[in-house]
């Protein structure tokens, strides 16, 4: 891997896309990028192609967590990612918002200990990695217990939302980074969610939504 390269092509991206990026958060993103890169040739954590850092892998991986890190403050909250598998949008995520405790949701095994390494190659405190299946959080004493959780889902349906409003606190927020193709409608979504802001992501024209779990009556 050509660091300058990487670096370059990953500025340009986070320039276009008005998005923020420090010398720290550089080594660590290129840091994430090549432990991505070693493991995938064993396993499967991305169909993106990473060789030469294609602008669409580039945007998809790294630049869209920095565009939702604008809707997410530093701070201690709560947080859940579920199905974490090659670990974007949580891993750039944390590096620039390394305040918050993170937990990666992710139930194949070979995924959850790439996802550990990562952890430990970044050094990112306050992170720890759950093998289990989303609907399994419920009945592990995380219901109503989360202030974030964040989703890149391919496939977005009702089961999901519902899993991530039981997680979330009154007040919490789902970041839900979805394709073109899959917008949610008002009917899609569950009725404890509500949609507070929605951003442009660059690949493949795609919408970050930002929802709010309503207060209790």
């Amino acid at each position: 891997m050509n660091g300058s390269a990487f670096r370059e092509r990953v500025s340009l991206r986070a320039r276009k896309a008005g998005a923020d990026l420090d010398l720290a958060a550089f080594v660590r993103f290129e840091a994430y990028y090549r432990l991505l890169d070693q493991w995938n040739r064993k396993i499967n954590l991305t169909a993106l192609p990473l060789q030469d850092f294609p602008p669409r892998t580039i945007d998809r991986l790294l630049i869209e967590p920095l565009i939702a890190a604008k809707f997410v403050e530093d701070s201690t909250l709560s947080w859940f990612d579920l199905g974490s598998g090659g670990g974007s949008p949580a891993i750039p995520l944390k590096v620039v918002r390394p305040e918050i405790r993170l937990t990666m949701v992710e139930s194949r095994t070979r995924k959850a200990a790439f996802l550990r390494e990562a952890a430990r190659t970044l050094g990112l405190a306050d992170t720890t990695v759950l093998e289990v299946r989303v609907e399994e959080l419920g009945e592990a004493g995380y219901g109503g217990t989360v202030d974030l959780v964040t989703v890149r889902a391919v496939r977005t349906d009702e089961l999901l939302l519902r899993s991530a409003s039981s997680l979330l606190r009154s007040g919490g927020r789902l970041v839900l980074f979805r394709s073109a193709a899959a917008h949610p409608s008002h009917s899609s979504m569950t009725s404890e969610l509500e949609t507070a802001q929605q951003a442009a992501l660059p690949s493949g024209g795609g919408i970050l939504h930002v929802l709010t779990k309503k207060s209790q009556s």
